[in-house]
């Protein structure tokens, strides 16, 4: 089912790829991914400054143009063609349970409608 939803995310965002990385007691590790995005079982880096902020403050976190942002390692950036990303936290009844990680090879390719249409899909995936 996550495989399902990571590929309407691409669809619904016309993103390159995305993710779903959920907690577990080592740290965080990605459940499900399609395109160009880390892949499915891979750890999440802890340092990993994107997804740490959504930890940190349960709030969505954008970044407009990877090669210029602090918080994205050139690593990933050259690994995955990233140019822009947007994470949003997935909270269960409670603290923050994983994230979504919709990622573009082009810069500024989302908006608060991208975010508004991932809030859609995420709270029909708690209901299911």
């Amino acid at each position: 089912m996550l495989t399902e939803v990571v590929d309407r995310l691409c669809s619904l965002t016309r993103a390159d790829g995305a993710a779903i990385a959920l907690c577990d007691p080592r740290g965080v590790v990605c459940r499900a991914s399609a395109g160009n995005a880390p892949d499915v079982g891979s750890r999440l880096q802890a340092d990993s400054g994107l997804t740490r902020e959504c930890f940190e403050s349960g709030q969505v976190v954008f970044c407009e143009d990877a090669e210029k942002d602090p918080r994205v390692r050139l690593a990933i950036v050259k690994s995955l063609r990233l140019r822009s990303a947007v994470v949003v936290p997935i909270e269960a009844e409670g603290p923050l349970v994983g994230v979504v990680e919709v990622l573009s090879s082009r810069p500024s390719a989302f908006d608060q409608t991208h975010v508004a249409a991932l809030n859609v899909l995420l709270t029909l995936l708690r209901r299911s």
